[in-house]
């Protein structure tokens, strides 16, 4: 019996409606980044990420106590519980987004030819559209497809990321094909 596992995609949907927030509203956040500084941005995330990460127990992991509150015995605990997990998934996407923001910046200012970063950062931004249907499909795809068969396998680093490259392109085509 696959389950697919839907209780998982509600707590990534908040990230995907941000990412879609922040594409919208980017000429604001250029403005802000460069009011306060990427350099700035990326220490402060960086400082409250730790501080957050200081709080990280059990129940944080979404595998282990659910993202649900109907249902639950404590309700006012398992709603602060999915509140720490959206706030420090929120900084943590914020640190690794400035990362690679300072990480493209010192290409582009060491690089003499930038055609082939800007192909780049297009074919990354287009993944990106893309990610809530890479998302969803390739959560089917391991549940029908690995699930079955990882007590059969070893830990084997090579295998995982073939698999992650395979799954990931099937994902995007199929998301792709569903588009048009």
């Amino acid at each position: 019996e696959v389950v697919f596992n839907m209780d998982k995609y509600k707590f990534m949907y908040p990230f995907f409606v941000a990412g879609y927030l922040v594409a919208k509203n980017q000429e604001i956040i250029k403005d802000k980044l460069a009011t306060i500084g990427v350099k700035w941005m990326f220490v402060g995330s960086v400082a409250s990420y730790a501080v957050l990460f200081l709080f990280w127990n059990y129940d944080s992991y979404i595998y282990t106590s659910g993202y649900a509150s109907i249902g639950r015995r404590d309700l006012i605990h398992q709603i602060g519980i999915d509140c720490y997990r959206m706030v420090i998934g929120f900084v943590g996407s914020a640190v690794i987004i400035l990362a690679v923001k300072l990480i493209y910046d010192f290409i582009q200012s060491k690089c003499a030819d930038k055609r082939w970063i800007n192909r780049l950062v297009n074919a990354v931004s287009h993944i990106g559209e893309e990610s809530l249907g890479i998302y969803i499909i390739s959560g089917h795809m391991v549940e029908i497809f690995l699930i079955g068969n990882l007590d059969k396998m070893s830990v084997n680093y090579l295998n995982n990321i073939l698999q992650t490259i395979i799954i990931g392109g099937v994902s995007y085509l199929l998301t792709y094909l569903i588009r048009k």
